[in-house]
């Protein structure tokens, strides 16, 4: 699940400190709100806490390379979104950076110095860019169940109301077509054909795509998750956000995809 971004702020990554300042000085004078990161490391903390709508990016950091930094980034299902522009001084031919930058899925790249009008009129085409995609993109949910009834059931509840379905019969469909559509939320049901919910839960929470991905795990074991040593299994032992016995009721189903699927938006 993408982090909620703050629209007006930015993240600059460079341990170049007059950079940051100078460059931190024409945002903050254009109505940005400007936080910075010497690292790669310190950067990837700074993404969780401030979640930016943009990140300006040096290819030369301290503790390694900002292309890989921009790749990891790039992986996370909760930090795709974010646009990056690499501004850099290294010192490459414009067609070989253009290439590299092109394959890391940089969103755009200037070299320094860079004038303060070019730097906000790349800032402004990025975010404006960021922003229509965002307001246009449905919430999607992955259902992954071989009950016929439970499926076509909960996909009209969902579809109603404005959420867009995709839906698995089995555990390993289920885990290639979270990596395949990166779905705001799983219903997972614990027992699947092929293997149990809870084995499908953790290959989820371990992949490099999808461990972002809230799991809303499902059962008829009623009894039983009402236990609270059983809930716990299944929230903490198996990390599953969340839990519910079926049949679910319509109100408490979408109260709970409402709690998990608070997709990026601007505000």
């Amino acid at each position: 699940m993408p982090y909620i971004r703050d629209w007006r702020k930015i993240l600059i990554v460079d341990d170049d400190q007059d950079f940051v300042e100078a460059t931190k000085t024409i945002l903050e004078n254009d109505g940005y709100r400007v936080v910075g990161a010497a690292n790669g490391e310190e950067a990837l903390e700074r993404v969780r806490q401030e979640a930016p709508v943009l990140i300006i990016l040096d290819l030369m950091l301290p503790d390694r390379d900002g292309l890989s930094l921009c790749e990891t980034l790039k992986t996370d299902v909760r930090t795709s979104d974010i646009p990056v522009l690499v501004v850099t001084a290294a010192a490459k031919p414009k067609s070989h950076l253009k290439e590299i930058v092109s394959h890391h899925r940089v969103d755009d790249y200037a070299e320094k110095p860079v004038s303060a009008k070019e730097l906000l009129r790349r800032v402004d085409k990025l975010i404006s860019e960021a922003y229509r995609k965002i307001e246009t993109r449905k919430t999607t949910i992955l259902i992954a169940d071989d009950d016929p009834d439970f499926v076509l059931s909960t996909k009209r509840i969902l579809q109603t109301h404005g959420y867009g379905v995709v839906v698995a019969k089995n555990g390993e469909e289920c885990v290639e077509m979270a990596k395949e559509h990166l779905p705001d939320m799983i219903i997972l049901d614990v027992m699947l054909p092929d293997k149990d919910g809870y084995t499908v839960c953790t290959e989820l929470k371990e992949g490099k795509r999808t461990h972002g991905i809230p799991v809303l795990m499902t059962t008829v074991l009623g009894r039983e998750l009402r236990k609270p040593d059983f809930a716990c299994e299944v929230a903490v032992g198996h990390e599953a956000d969340d839990y519910a016995d079926k049949p679910i009721p319509t109100e408490e189903l979408l109260k709970k995809v409402r709690r998990h699927t608070r997709t990026a938006r601007f505000y």
